[in-house]
């Protein structure tokens, strides 16, 4: 009886081995945290966006973990935080350097910039997670 119980519970331990998640609804998750990110980032307010920008953020690398079923870590979520907050920085500064070379406002370089970085930084999630996970 015993060894029934401790097969079905290992069964159910490395059932998310058999389950690829989809590539589409992954992509989903981080098409619509860049969407967000670009709309919020339209609206200039300057330590607001860093705090807003950097949920929206963890909360994708967040999702991406549910769906490939890894558990997020308080070393994983202080390290993406450290990581998306510099980005964050980086990006508050880069725009008003390149309106200077690039005659466009400011506002829709930074949030250009800030959709691809974090599309890129989904997608970079992503594979990561499965190359670690050999799917």
């Amino acid at each position: 009886m015993k060894a029934k119980e401790s097969e079905k519970l290992e069964t159910n331990n490395t059932a998310h081995l058999d389950t690829r998640p989809s590539d589409r609804k992954i992509r989903k998750i981080i098409n619509i945290s860049s969407v967000m990110t670009g709309v919020l980032n339209i609206i200039q307010i300057p330590f607001i966006n860093i705090l807003l920008i950097s949920t929206i953020q963890l909360n994708m690398l967040y999702q991406i973990n549910k769906k490939f079923n890894v558990r997020t870590g308080m070393k994983m979520l202080i390290g993406n935080l450290i990581t998306i907050a510099g980005i964050l920085l980086f990006l508050q500064i880069l725009p008003s350097y390149l309106s200077k070379l690039i005659p466009f406002p400011a506002t829709y370089i930074s949030v250009g910039i800030a959709v691809i970085i974090v599309k890129l930084l989904g997608e970079a999630h992503m594979e990561t997670l499965k190359n670690i996970l050999d799917i």
